[in-house]
């Protein structure tokens, strides 16, 4: 992710989520078993499937860490939002995601099919997370201007 690796570089500790080995994994949603994510998917598999994030590992790295910020998403999110004392939302024009998700380092996101699934959960998940008490960041915005707004964001956390 872009935004940890430049608030690592501010010296604010920022783990991407996808970094983590067997942090994130993926399931099949009706009997919780993991599986391999696919050279090959289509939106069948993604509705049987669903990218989860291990509670207890998650919690351990967090408490590894007086202050860490954590980036990215799952598909569990809402149940462990209990771990974090702020969450900020990266939000963007459905325009620029889909070009980010083309040109970025990860598999997921480059066929148009895969894109137009998260312009449908952007729809849902933005609205919600705000509903939790997410604070919206536009980063259509300079990233230089982004990247400000979360480091003020976080040093009203910091302890």
């Amino acid at each position: 992710s872009t935004i940890s690796n430049l608030l690592n570089s501010k010296g604010i500790i920022s783990i991407d989520v996808s970094a983590i080995p067997n942090l994130c994994y993926w399931r099949e949603k009706t009997t919780n078993n993991k599986i391999e994510y696919p050279k090959n998917r289509n939106e069948k598999w993604f509705e049987s499937n669903e990218r989860i994030c291990d509670p207890q590992y998650l919690s351990t790295i967090i408490n590894n860490y007086n202050n860490i910020v954590m980036c990215g998403s799952f598909s569990n999110i809402v149940e462990l939002l209990y771990l974090f004392d702020k969450v900020i939302l990266l939000q963007c024009s459905f325009d620029e995601l889909s070009l980010r998700l083309r040109n970025r380092n990860s598999n997921y996101g480059k066929t148009e099919m895969e894109q137009n699934l998260v312009k449908k959960w952007q729809k849902i998940f933005d609205p919600q997370m705000i509903s939790y008490g997410a604070i919206p960041e536009n980063t259509n915005a300079p990233i230089s201007l982004v990247l400000d707004n979360i480091i003020h964001q976080i040093n009203n956390i910091i302890i």
